[in-house]
């Protein structure tokens, strides 16, 4: 059953007005319907410049290419001329290519051995293993770089494959609880405490729902609430694929994932405190927005320019958490990367030492673009102390496990498909019962991993 969901391309699009006067889809919430081509994994004709050499009478050029919304280009470009004004030895030339083919033209110039300088993308973990993004390490070494200083744990943790760094984060994203203060207040129930279970999210949201008002008690459903945008997955102990990408079998067919993926589906099957996709689809491009539902989630500054239009309160919490377990935080990182094939490698390191520090990546947080990587900027913009970003800042001092989506290169083509198909054979088709159809889910998902990974 696929669950219609505003992917954060479409928020930005639906808030562009409100966004920075001057504003990713390279972090998709939304899994590829296949596995994303990659380029020829060796890129050995090519040898390794580590020195810049200027042109004639001018400085180093370094191409940096991004497939953002057009609001989010100013923020590369005032972060491309600060690093500029700074750096005057070094051009940088910004490129902003259109998401749809934007992996597929950095594929296509890169075998053309034209690729990009640097560049943004939410590659899974082991898609380094291609051979066509460059080891940071030597870089970070050198310079004395301490990530564990400069960035949140996750942000480091996003870009590195087999101990070594292989990119620096763009950003950081951070799931929270987003509440409907009024539809609380029209019902008499209370708001969610700083330490709720997923047990009182359940009974709020019976508590909101009514058939004849219209109201939903929540929108967190299907197969993407264990999956995308939502420390649910965590929360509730579920598991679907194992650090390295490579095993499925044991994890998403263990007791506890099972146990999770039926206390999702009964959200809407048993409880109906949550609307099917067409019910969603009739709440609107932003269902929250309607009113009338009354928990869902936020994730990313898109939201909150999204929220800031709506017409009723409302307010953020942390995630619920069911009891026995440690909460842990859902959250994800944009990385920039390195083409192995770059003539300008330590002018592109510069750059990309620059975007991703606290002085570059505060640019676009100051423009309303993305939230910093980086603790030292959350703290100057005094968002550990904010009344709305306070919430998420909380979420960054919990563990934070790489993203199951991010885990690996064969995510849309073996895991996520298997794992959705449980949902459409429970809820569409009424298959029963749902440990057998996880099993075989599992089953067949594993095969799947194992003969891609066999050919690699």
């Amino acid at each position: 059953m696929s669950r219609t969901r505003v992917t954060r391309r479409e928020m930005l699009r639906a808030t562009a007005a409100a966004a920075c006067a001057s504003l990713m889809a390279a972090c998709q919430p939304q899994p590829p319907a296949e596995a994303t081509p990659q380029p020829a994994a060796t890129q050995a004709g090519v040898e390794a410049t580590t020195v810049p050499t200027a042109a004639p009478g001018g400085p180093v050029t370094i191409s940096f290419w991004n497939p953002d919304a057009a609001i989010w280009q100013p923020a590369y470009q005032k972060m491309a001329d600060t690093f500029m004004e700074q750096n005057s030895g070094i051009r940088v030339d910004v490129l902003n290519v259109p998401e749809e083919g934007y992996v597929e033209k950095i594929n296509a110039m890169i075998a053309a051995n034209m690729g990009p300088d640097v560049w943004p993308w939410g590659y899974a973990l082991d898609t380094i293993r291609h051979g066509f993004i460059n080891d940071l390490t030597p870089y970070v070494e050198r310079d004395g770089l301490k990530p564990e200083e400069m960035w949140f744990p996750l942000c480091q943790k996003r870009v590195q494959y087999q101990g070594r760094v292989y990119g620096v984060p763009r950003d950081s994203f951070w799931a929270v609880i987003v509440y409907n203060k009024d539809l609380f207040d029209e019902f008499g129930v209370a708001y969610p405490e700083e330490s709720w279970t997923v047990d009182d999210f359940l009974a709020k949201a019976k508590a909101l729902t009514n058939r004849e008002k219209g109201t939903w008690g929540t929108l967190i459903s299907g197969p993407w609430a264990l999956r995308f945008d939502t420390a649910l997955g965590w929360n509730l102990g579920f598991e679907i694929v194992s650090e390295d990408g490579r095993q499925v079998q044991g994890l998403l067919d263990s007791p506890a994932s099972i146990e999770a993926i039926q206390w999702v589906i009964d959200l809407e099957v048993e409880h109906k405190v949550a609307p099917s996709g067409a019910q969603v689809q009739a709440l609107g491009d932003f269902p929250f927005s309607s009113g009338k539902a009354g928990i869902d989630t936020a994730c990313g500054l898109w939201h909150l320019s999204a929220l800031r239009e709506v017409s009723f309160k409302w307010a953020l919490a942390g995630n619920p958490v069911k009891k026995g377990l440690e909460p842990r935080a859902w959250a994800d990182s944009v990385p920039y990367y390195m083409w192995t094939g770059s003539k300008q490698k330590d002018a592109a390191w510069e750059l990309m030492k620059y975007i991703s520090g606290p002085v570059g990546s505060r640019i676009p947080v100051e423009l309303d673009c993305w939230p910093s990587p980086c603790p030292e900027v959350w703290k100057a913009m005094g968002w550990d102390q904010d009344p709305v970003m306070v919430t998420f800042w909380r979420e960054t001092q919990l563990p934070a496990p790489v993203a199951n989506h991010v885990r690996t290169e064969f995510d849309g083509l073996c895991v996520w498909p298997n794992y959705e198909a449980i949902f459409t054979r429970y809820i569409e088709n009424g298959e029963r019962p749902l440990e057998t159809l996880v099993k075989e889910a599992a089953t067949t998902a594993q095969a799947c991993l194992d003969q891609n990974y066999s050919k690699t």
